[in-house]
């Protein structure tokens, strides 16, 4: 009769999608604990930076001045490096530049109002 050997296979089978389901949680809890650190700190440096902005709107009233002094801050951190040969630089196109400028200027432009949002009022969590 095959009810034997069926009974072995439902076993086997039945203890492989147990290991399946403590591999599975293992695996998503690995997966979740980071996501949560790496949102928990990007909260935290979100508040300092809107804390920060908001001292510094408070002794310099111009707010588009002081977004645009940040977003060209990076320059002292990308042209170094790829003069030094640390990072190669990208090679870029005129077609490369017009695809993304549309994005870039929406950036520019939400990280302006960000900052102004900060001089119009206070600070609060």
């Amino acid at each position: 009769s095959l009810a034997g050997p069926l009974a072995a296979v439902r076993g086997r089978v039945a203890t492989a999608r147990a290991a399946l389901s403590v591999d599975e949680e293992k695996s998503s809890a690995a997966r979740v604990v980071p996501l949560v650190g790496f949102l928990s700190l990007w909260y935290a440096f979100n508040a300092a930076f809107n804390v920060q902005n908001k001292i510094i709107l408070n002794q310099f009233p111009y707010p588009w001045a002081a977004s645009w002094v940040q977003l060209a801050a990076g320059i002292l951190f990308f042209v170094p490096a790829w003069l030094s040969g640390l990072r190669s630089p990208p090679n870029v196109d005129k077609a490369l530049i017009l695809r993304f400028l549309p994005i870039a200027a929406l950036h520019c432009f939400g990280h302006g109002l960000q900052v102004s949002s900060m001089g119009a009022g206070s600070v609060f969590f």
